[in-house]
């Protein structure tokens, strides 16, 4: 388990170099499920009204999009942190062996978040762990943010090209 934090923290350094939201995903879902030999992760993105699964590894079980009400995703917004989803109350959805939610938070809001299931021998994911999969995933929100902002900043010098390519008004 030592080595596993290990390996997580260095994914946790990793992923603040990464530029595609396709390969942020990969850090936060299929290098810890892999590393702490879970029984799956799901990372889920805002879309209306809720969030939808975006990627998974062994997680096709859990839902495909859950709304904003759902216990899990209240829990989730007002703690803004990790929540174990045994200590949900009035669980509907998630199966038994999701065990830990850590949130994507951005300006203070729920963005979306990955659940992680418990080891595939049963145990659950310990403290260090939990840390250690919470500081990955707020070194991917840094990550997201970027690549949103080379999107945005892509996009706005292809306008500024657009616009000076056109002739001037006379």
């Amino acid at each position: 388990r030592y080595l596993a934090s290990e390996g997580l923290a260095r994914a946790a350094n990793a992923v603040l170099h990464v530029r595609e939201e396709r390969a942020v995903a990969e850090y936060v879902v299929d290098i810890p499920a892999r590393l702490l030999e879970l029984t799956g992760a799901a990372l889920y993105r805002r879309a209306k009204r809720g969030f939808t699964r975006a990627r998974d590894v062994d997680c096709s079980h859990v839902p495909k999009h859950c709304f904003d009400d759902d216990p899990l995703c209240v829990y989730l917004t007002a703690e803004l942190g990790p929540v174990h989803v045994a200590d949900v109350p009035m669980q509907r959805e998630w199966p038994r062996d999701v065990a830990l939610a850590v949130p994507f938070v951005i300006r203070r809001e729920l963005a979306g978040f990955v659940v992680y299931g418990a080891h595939r021998d049963g145990a659950d994911i310990d403290a260090n762990e939990e840390r250690a999969l919470s500081q990955l995933v707020r070194n991917a929100d840094l990550a997201y943010e970027c690549v949103g902002a080379e999107e945005m900043r892509s996009e706005l010098e292809r306008l500024r090209a657009e616009l000076a390519a056109r002739p001037a008004p006379s």
